[in-house]
């Protein structure tokens, strides 16, 4: 009985201390959940200097000092997307951007934001657009943007229904 009794009193003093543990452990949880934040912030550059490369997720990993494995982990648990996911959003971004802006060919544009193949890219540019990359261009890049010039525009581009823009009032 007087065994246990000691024991007890063991566990007891080691459960008086968890409060201390707990705050090191938190102090050294915030610190390094900060260090994952700037480790995918600085992917997040890293991709998109290097967006008309061929890049990996090995590539990357490696710029941010990281074993491949662990940097998709971290990288999916800050943007909620893969790092080659999150690199497609933002060559497919890009393409929007210059398919509106641009009179660059489609294929230009396929190898400007980094697609091997302009055949797979506008696979990937009609699957999350719902436009082919031509008729994205025809639909938008006549629409001027209603915060540079202060009037909402008219839709009338290749055989669209014409009429007002959708976010404007009736009184316009």
């Amino acid at each position: 009985m007087a065994k246990r009794l000691k024991k007890m009193d063991c566990t007891t003093k080691k459960d008086s201390y968890p409060a201390a543990d707990k705050a090191k452990t938190g102090t050294r949880r915030i610190a390094t959940e900060a260090n994952r934040r700037i480790m995918v912030e600085e992917a997040c550059r890293y991709m998109k200097a290097h967006l008309p490369q061929a890049i990996s997720v090995a590539d990357v990993a490696r710029a941010v000092y990281c074993s491949p494995f662990h940097f998709s982990r971290i990288f999916r648990q800050h943007t909620r997307m893969s790092p080659a996911q999150y690199l497609i959003e933002m060559r497919l971004q890009k393409a929007r951007f210059l398919l509106i802006t641009s009179k660059m060919p489609v294929h230009e544009i396929a190898a400007a934001t980094g697609f091997a193949s302009p055949a797979y890219f506008s696979l990937l540019f009609k699957r999350r657009n719902k436009l082919t990359p031509q008729y994205y261009r025809r639909r938008y890049s006549g629409i001027i943007f209603p915060f540079a010039i202060g009037h909402i525009p008219v839709l009338s581009n290749v055989g669209d229904q014409v009429g007002a823009h959708p976010c404007a009032s009736e009184t316009d």
